[in-house]
């Protein structure tokens, strides 16, 4: 047997048109839940529609008489029939709740996938920083070590140079006359000087 049936299956079970079926389920009567755009009418509710039905029956065909409130067996079928109501709502709320679990878990795991992709962007960027900051650092080194060596050189050319004129000074100071010397003297040791800085100009 079944567990849920059609409008057609259940007019066909309870001998009714399907119109009549659609309106005891608007009515609350019949208990049912739609599901891809067409009502499913649980097993159970099939029977409890046959149930109160017979009640129904039962209940017209009673004379007046006899009040219906104090038959107890009607009192214990409008009992169970509640019942059946109560636990029709109960299986509304649990299916709602079922399904805005089922939304919730969904997005949670997007929120999670998300995070995931995020957590990778981030690793990502980070070993381009690291990778953009390593040749930051090597291109200031090289330009550093290249600067250096320039500096170096030119020390050294400018120590060869004054080295040089020292050398030169001493060299030439045995051709320089005494300060005490008359002008004509003066004079010649000025051009003296002159031509040996012509001389050794560099």
């Amino acid at each position: 047997m079944a567990e849920h049936y059609v409008i057609k299956e259940a007019s066909e079970m309870l001998a009714l048109s399907e119109k009549e079926v659609f309106e005891a389920i608007r009515d609350g009567l019949l208990p049912a839940k739609l599901e891809n755009n067409e009502w499913r009418i649980p097993d159970w509710g099939i029977r409890a529609f046959l149930r109160m039905r017979k009640v129904l029956d039962k209940i017209e065909g009673q004379q007046s008489d006899q009040p219906l409130a104090k038959d107890p067996a009607l009192e214990v079928i409008l009992n169970r029939i509640d019942l059946i109501l109560e636990q029709t709502q109960q299986e509304k709320i649990i299916m709602e709740l079922i399904r805005q679990n089922e939304k919730l878990t969904k997005k949670i795991l997007e929120l999670e996938d998300a995070l995931k992709a995020r957590d990778v962007e981030i690793e990502r960027l980070k070993t381009e920083l690291l990778e953009k900051l390593m040749e930051r650092e090597n291109a200031l080194r090289k330009s550093f070590e290249e600067e250096k060596r320039v500096l170096e050189e030119q020390i050294k050319e400018l120590e060869r140079k004054l080295s040089l004129r020292q050398a030169r000074d001493e060299h030439f100071q045995d051709y320089f006359l005494p300060a005490e010397t008359s002008r004509q003297g003066k004079e010649e040791e000025g051009f003296w000087r002159r031509f040996v800085k012509m001389l050794t100009w560099d």
